[in-house]
């Protein structure tokens, strides 16, 4: 018996050696969210907030100190650093190893590039006339082979999710300016507007496809269909999906603090 439970011990160690060699380093996971371009997008989150408080017209006495507030909640620095931890706990190295590969490929790097333009100004007048016109003047077959993409690689449900996350963090803020002793959880907000995700899922659709078809317009459809056949690989999958929780669990994580910047900010004001 003894020695039967040895054995057993030297199989548990064995196979949680096994396991724990095949956990990416946080160098790796750190090139990933470099060379995938989420780095890229978490630091555009403050931004798009300082300058949607910028924008405001008659309301921005009101609305531009929250999204201020906001936009100092979500910090790139910190926000990558959550990120960075909570994939290394979703993706295995192998895993990496076909990302990276991927990634570091001339059609992956083309994707990249093509990804990074959608804040450029003409970029974003291009994408809003498109989405206003509901036209990009593509064949059925590219339209296609994009809404396939935009399936596969989970970016209708990140944007879904994205979306959430920002109502919800918005309506805190909001909230807790107004009538904080009122104010309800961020986890609470979070699940009202998570319960309109199904009725919005097809006018997201539709937008994230518009959107990447004017992004995507000058790359081949060769180039979209290597992407496609990554995305719908095995490593493909497991990444997109992991992302995908990784960027939520990020911004909740972050989005928790809400209250207690809002509640900073009014505090020079009640002194």
């Amino acid at each position: 018996m003894y020695q039967l439970i040895i054995t057993i011990l030297c199989v548990i160690a064995s196979s949680l050696s096994a396991a724990n060699e095949k956990a990416p380093s946080q160098q790796q996971v750190a090139e990933l969210i470099k060379a995938s371009g989420i780095e890229l997008q978490i630091t555009q989150i403050p931004q798009t907030l300082k300058q949607s408080a910028q924008s405001q017209g008659p309301a921005s006495l009101f609305v531009q100190p929250l999204m201020q507030s906001l936009g100092k909640v979500f910090q790139p620095e910190e926000m990558l650093s959550i990120l960075q931890k909570d994939l290394i706990s979703r993706l295995d190295v192998p895993t990496m190893l076909d990302a990276m590969t991927w990634y570091n490929s001339s059609n992956g790097k083309q994707i990249i590039a093509a990804q990074k333009t959608i804040m450029q100004p003409q970029m974003l007048e291009k994408v809003g006339k498109a989405l206003v016109n509901q036209n990009t003047n593509v064949s059925p077959e590219r339209q296609a082979l994009i809404t396939k993409l935009a399936k596969s690689n989970q970016s209708v449900e990140i944007a879904l999710d994205l979306m959430v996350t920002m109502q919800a963090s918005f309506m805190s803020g909001l909230t807790n300016l107004v009538a904080p002793s009122q104010a309800q959880s961020f986890e609470q907000l979070s699940k009202n507007f998570a319960e309109s995700k199904n009725l919005m899922r097809d006018q997201i659709g539709k937008q994230i496809i518009t959107q990447q078809t004017v992004i995507y317009e000058n790359l081949s459809d060769q180039t979209l269909k290597e992407f496609l056949a990554f995305s719908n690989s095995k490593s493909g999958q497991k990444l997109f999906h992991a992302l995908n929780a990784s960027l939520n669990h990020t911004l909740k994580t972050v989005a928790q603090r809400i209250p207690d910047a809002m509640q900073n900010a009014q505090a020079p004001a009640t002194h």
